[in-house]
């Protein structure tokens, strides 16, 4: 570890040391770890010796417990913390100091909400001495396992109480032991409700001095209990208000920026989010509580797009097969949407100028085309070119790097494209820019707020890790009325799709037992079958139009709002 990023972290987590009757052991602790933090804690558990005047020669803050125990240390010390990240460490000299930065360092990086040390991994002088400590090991390694099979993870120590947590985490997460439980409780927790734990090697020593305070055969019960009732309950998700945003600064070290910073919702504006227990490594989604807007969590990076939309980006369609069949439902499909754009756009307009982004080969062009529209595309995927072979103008940019004059265009279509776009406030904006006034603005994207996704959970193939953001037809109302458009109708989507091109789709995006079942059923099928395009209910369709005059958006706070008054609120803004 860099020493300089040991002085720039250490300013960031608080040292909670829960102690009663430590006199003998507490001072070499506390002299080893007043220097790693500007806010040194103590719990005390009304101790009767000198533990309190020797924490007070070390310049750290004392607190009380409530005399409940180790839990109800931890959650006082919690309580009592001044930084954004906890980090626990025992009085009894066990644990060594100079592991904390080694735990703390994840999480400051925005890679892990937990971090435990392990014995398991970085050794223990007190695992096999007595009859007592060999006990104590088994019972381990069975609450290990249990835990590890019932959430799908390989964590080796849930009851070291060396470890560091995101504060705000510990907080919300509902500890309720007392005793020291409360360990195995804030691994399963966390894991309960969709945060990342981690553990990293850590060495135990054997205590310096002083008495034990733990029983393990009389609190065996204890444990079996907080144990089983932990693992009966179900996976939730959990409110989370903040999020962390870290920048590179240099070339070997990260330095937290602004560690849980409020992050706004771009619909409605509020600061309140659900991490949702989604259990892929490349995928972490968050809901707004609000609006429902569902996205993927700013701790995980941004894709690089040159490779997500290369050349096989559109391989799913299978143009090379079936080149002919896709080119007709899809501008079948757009033709379908320009005749909704039309009944919302002026009579007067004989060839109208429509822009569409996202533009694949050339669909939406093509319908245009037909209908004499003078249409040019937006495509930053290799597909562009093959566009552009086709006689269409498409630009190969990002729409922000255009340049387009103001008023440009009557007519501007996103087919299947607000899920991609990482600043959504800023791409409606050069919409609403770009359009004329009372021009119309069609959008079609996947609705997360649908009875398919509800039903499909993780298995929902919209869940793909180019798609940054997911709408309900609340949230996608709000963004639009906040961004100065007129929302004219919302809806669910269509398109016209073959048997053919569902199966295709679902191989790539979604394996399970539906997928399965399609691959039985396509044999069975006539060829007929398999290829008539079906209008087939999918995603939603929202048509907005730019006013004359903008006027200023003023969405009153719905935080104050229980949920059936947001619903009433809904209906009345849509």
């Amino acid at each position: 570890m860099d020493p300089r990023m040991t002085n720039q972290i250490s300013s960031l987590y608080s040292i909670v040391i829960p102690a009663r009757n430590e006199e003998e052991t507490i001072g070499e602790v506390l002299r080893a770890v007043r220097d790693m933090t500007d806010d040194l804690i103590v719990v005390d558990g009304h101790s009767t010796d000198r533990t309190i005047a020797v924490a007070q020669e070390y310049n750290a803050r004392v607190v009380q417990d409530n005399g409940r125990g180790k839990g109800d240390a931890v959650r006082v010390g919690l309580k009592t913390a001044r930084h954004p990240i906890t980090v626990f460490i025992d009085a009894d000299g066990s644990h060594d100091p100079k592991d904390i930065v080694k735990l703390v360092q994840p999480i400051a990086a925005g890679d892990a909400d937990l971090v435990m040390g392990s014995r398991m991994l970085g050794g223990s002088e007190e695992l096999f001495g007595d009859i007592a400590e060999v006990t104590r090991l088994l019972g381990s390694l069975v609450i290990s396992l249990s835990i590890n099979y019932r959430y799908g993870v390989r964590l080796t120590d849930y009851q070291n109480g060396f470890r560091a947590i995101r504060t705000e985490v510990g907080k919300a997460i509902g500890l309720t032991s007392n005793i020291t439980t409360i360990e195995q409780e804030m691994a399963m927790k966390c894991l309960r409700y969709g945060y990342r734990v981690i553990e990293r090697p850590t060495h135990e020593y054997r205590r310096r001095g002083g008495v034990s305070k733990i029983n393990v055969l009389r609190s065996a019960h204890v444990y079996i209990w907080n144990l089983i009732s932990g693992l009966l309950r179900p996976r939730r998700a959990l409110a989370r208000a903040h999020s962390e945003h870290l920048e590179p600064a240099g070339r070997d070290k990260r330095v937290p920026v602004s560690l849980f910073l409020g992050v706004e919702c771009p619909p409605c504006g509020c600061v309140g989010e659900t991490m949702l227990p989604k259990q892929r490594s490349d995928l972490q989604l968050c809901r707004c509580n609000n609006c429902g807007l569902v996205h993927q969590s700013k701790l995980f990076p941004a894709p690089d797009i040159t490779i997500l939309y290369g050349e096989n980006y559109y391989d799913s369609w299978r143009l090379d097969d079936n080149q002919n069949e896709i080119w007709k439902i899809k501008v079948k499909t757009y033709r379908a949407y320009l005749d909704l754009l039309s009944r919302h756009m002026p009579e007067a307009l004989s060839s109208p100028r429509l822009l569409d982004i996202g533009c694949a080969h050339g669909f939406m062009l093509e319908a245009a085309r037909q209908r004499d529209w003078q249409a040019s595309g937006v495509e930053i995927s290799p597909a562009a070119s093959v566009a552009r072979q086709r006689g269409f103008f498409v630009y190969d940019r990002p729409l922000e790097d255009l340049n387009i004059p103001d008023g440009t265009f009557d007519a501007i279509t996103a087919i299947d494209v607000l899920e991609h776009i990482p600043d959504i406030k800023g791409f409606i904006a050069e919409l609403y820019r770009i359009l004329k006034p009372d021009g119309v603005l069609l959008i079609v994207t996947p609705d997360v707020g649908n009875w398919v996704a509800k039903t499909m959970r993780n298995l929902w193939p919209h869940y793909k890790t180019e798609h940054l953001f997911y709408f309900t037809k609340r949230s996608l109302s709000l963004l639009l009325r906040r961004k100065g458009f007129r929302v004219r109708r919302i809806q669910v989507g269509f398109k016209y799709l073959t048997f053919d091109y569902i199966l295709g789709h679902f191989r790539k995006h979604t394996s399970g037992a539906l997928t399965s079942l399609l691959a039985f059923l396509y044999p069975c099928l006539p060829s007929i079958a398999r290829k008539t395009p079906l209008r087939l209910p999918t995603g939603m369709l929202a048509i907005a139009q730019r006013e004359r005059s903008r006027q200023p958006m003023n969405i009153p706070s719905t935080d104050h709002l229980q949920p059936l008054d947001l619903e009433r609120l809904d209906s009345a803004q849509l």
